[in-house]
């Protein structure tokens, strides 16, 4: 009896184990089913290269917003150019000269130009500093190329110079420059 009972306990443990088994590989088999039934391959067209090497309107934004922050270069750029225009413009007396207004529109020129040209060299300033902090290798593990990278640069210089002549345009303006509507 004692034989018959142990021989009935055994097959019942490895009737256990078996169906354990059998439970945990019919598990294995749904879970690799249910995944190749409901795994999709991404569509060749989606993880194609980015267009125009990833030079998009996000990215300039946020170039702007990055150089927006920086009021050092703001200073520089946009409110230095005024400044001497300013000062510029009143050396020499303007009461002594009868053409104050023609000098002050050359003065005023000057300074715009003078502007235009420090935020584009501003802009090549900082794509060697981001060189140099090890920007442009963390730029290099994503889609964006670096001909879209110094085109975003690119764009971004001219979008911060011509902000640069608007206001020293407006400043001069305001203070009294005068030219001719075609020159302007």
């Amino acid at each position: 009896t004692e034989a018959s009972s142990t021989a009935i306990a055994a097959t019942a443990t490895s009737s256990a184990e078996d169906a354990t088994a059998t439970a945990q590989v019919n598990i294995a088999a749904t879970a690799q089913a249910n995944m190749t039934a409901t795994a999709v391959a991404p569509s060749p067209s989606l993880r194609g290269p980015t267009p125009l090497g990833g030079f998009n309107v996000t990215a300039l934004r946020l170039e702007i917003v990055r150089v927006l922050r920086n009021g050092r270069t703001l200073f520089f750029i946009i409110v230095f150019p005024s400044i001497f225009f300013f000062m510029f413009r009143s050396s020499g007396g303007r009461a002594a000269r009868p053409q104050a207004d023609i000098i002050a529109a050359y003065v005023m020129i000057s300074m715009a130009v003078y502007g235009a040209m420090l935020a584009t060299t501003s802009g090549g300033a900082m794509v060697s500093i981001e060189r140099a902090a090890g920007w442009s290798r963390q730029l290099r593990l994503t889609p964006l190329k670096p001909a879209a990278y110094i085109a975003v640069k690119l764009v971004l210089a001219m979008i911060i110079g011509a902000v640069s002549v608007a206001v020293t345009f407006a400043v001069g303006s305001a203070s009294g420059a005068k030219l001719p509507v075609h020159a302007w």
